[in-house]
């Protein structure tokens, strides 16, 4: 129908203009995107190289993050500066707009994958929800940066598996885009590589041995990969998977339902893979035959997220995202058969499971959005110009206490050394600063909290207003005069200086 190289440009330009929709929303990128800012400017302090050690972010702690788009960022930065002149909040919008441009590359990729509609109703159903649906809108309301970029070739993956046949360049592009993801996003990482080794297990059933030996190209390059960049970090792995989510995030928390709104999405998706099994067992009781295909497996496979669902809500959503691409893919996929035309489709049914499931999902979808978008404009997780200002003019040399992303803002725009007191945290050294932080919160004046000010070489508090003068586990929150003092009070924080 038509053009389909202007369709697949058509859905880039309307996944480009919902993804903007976010982006001029907060104009400062939100939540976690100060964070990734922070990590291009350890970069530019290292001089556009990985550092060892981190010298803003919790000061002294190991570098862990992948680095490939912090330090694309960094000499992006570089090379657009003439242009558009220096400053703090620079990467912070160039890393944004990057995760934008990806994501709208991504909706192209499926619907390229896809191939021309057959018919006008299939070609507006694919472009709706390719332009519109996407865990992106809600990943970019809270800065999953790293993510949406990394999901391009995670996608990539998927679609060289399902047009391989029995061609093995494509599992050389899956190759290389798993180990580009190896040194972009670490959730991504390890999803991706979990779900090839499914591929390669369904291979094996299958006495696919060549497919067997096509697929060992990703597993192979992949797993070097990510050996090379995640084996001197191990430590940190293991952390994450073995701390509490109560220790992770501190004992300070003022948490969004909007994680919680999206790790709902799990559920729907165990129910589909429960009746996906129904369909294909009642297929063959039928006589009918339905192939079972790489999306299958993966979505089928994706209901390992129901086990995080109980060790870790964040995680569970996170892991949703990937799910939703993968079902995505295979209801487009299954569009042709469920849409009018002559004759009778085995597929029906399955393809009509797939969008009814979408369907229920949408409107949960635009829930977590909106959530996510309130909460990062709310009194304690905005961003504020004024307390940025002041650490602009204040050329801070000591470390800083702050909360999560204020602390993250300050790090990325104005180059100060930050111990953020709450957020989502993994890290021996991480979590032991983040909990020493909170307790000279909680308890400014005990002696462990003025010993923790004094080791860290602490400065300055910022402190959300919505905190001061409450009481969390019975210590009522104050920095009282003379080993504090009230330096700047703005919309949302409070800033003192330590005097002692």
């Amino acid at each position: 129908m038509g053009n389909f190289r202007l369709q697949i440009f058509t859905v880039f330009l309307l996944s480009l203009a919902a993804r903007l929709v976010v982006f001029f929303y907060f104009v400062v990128p939100p939540g976690d995107s100060a964070e990734f800012g922070t990590f291009v400017r350890e970069i530019a302090a290292n001089g556009g190289f990985v550092p060892s050690t981190n010298t803003l972010y919790f000061p002294g702690s190991p570098y862990i993050y992948p680095p490939l788009l912090f330090l694309a960022t960094y000499w992006l930065g570089l090379l657009v500066s003439p242009i558009v002149g220096t400053g703090g909040i620079l990467n912070l919008q160039i890393i944004f707009l990057i995760a934008v441009a990806f994501s709208s590359l991504t909706s192209s990729l499926i619907y390229w994958f896809l191939g021309p509609p057959r018919r006008k109703l299939d070609l507006l159903l694919r472009m709706i929800l390719l332009s519109f649906f996407s865990a992106d809108l809600f990943a970019l309301t809270w800065g999953g940066l790293p993510y949406i970029v990394s999901e391009f070739f995670f996608v990539l993956v998927l679609v060289s598996f399902m047009k391989r046949g029995s061609r093995s360049q494509w599992m050389w592009i899956a190759a290389a885009s798993v180990a580009l993801i190896a040194f972009l996003h670490d959730l991504t990482y390890f999803v991706t590589v979990y779900v090839v080794l499914v591929f390669l297990v369904f291979d094996l059933v299958r006495k696919d041995y060549p497919a067997v030996k096509r697929t060992l190209i990703p597993v192979v390059i992949g797993g070097i990969a990510g050996v090379i960049w995640w084996l001197p970090r191990i430590q940190f792995i293991v952390s994450a998977l073995t701390t509490r989510v109560s220790s992770s995030s501190g004992p300070i928390v003022q948490g969004s339902s909007a994680f919680s709104s999206y790790s709902g999405l799990v559920l729907p998706l165990i129910v589909l893979v429960i009746l996906i099994f129904l369909e294909l067992n009642g297929s063959r009781i039928s006589g009918e035959k339905i192939k079972i295909d790489y999306i299958h497996v993966a979505l089928i496979s994706s209901a390992v997220a129901v086990v995080f669902l109980f060790l870790n809500p964040a995680v569970t959503a996170r892991y949703a995202l990937y799910s939703l691409d993968i079902l995505m893919i295979g209801l487009l996929l299954g569009t042709q058969f469920i849409l009018p035309q002559e004759g009778h489709n085995k597929h029906g049914r399955l393809a009509a499971v797939l969008l009814a499931t979408v369907l229920v999902l949408v409107p949960v979808q635009f829930l977590a959005i909106e959530d996510s978008a309130r909460f990062y404009t709310s009194s304690g997780y905005s961003y504020d110009s004024g307390i940025v200002s002041w650490a602009e003019k204040s050329h801070i040399n000591g470390t800083v206490i702050a909360p999560y992303p204020m602390g993250d803002y300050l790090s990325s725009i104005d180059g100060v050394k930050v111990i953020p007191y709450d957020g989502y945290y993994y890290g021996v050294k991480e979590i032991s600063l983040m909990s020493g932080a909170a307790g000279v919160i909680m308890n400014s004046t005990s002696n462990q909290s003025l010993t923790f000010v004094k080791e860290n070489g602490i400065d300055y508090i910022v402190v959300q207003n919505t905190l001061i003068n409450s009481s969390i586990s019975n210590h009522r929150i104050t920095f009282p005069y003379p080993d504090y003092k009230l330096v700047i009070s703005s919309d949302y924080y409070t800033v003192y200086l330590v005097t002692f």
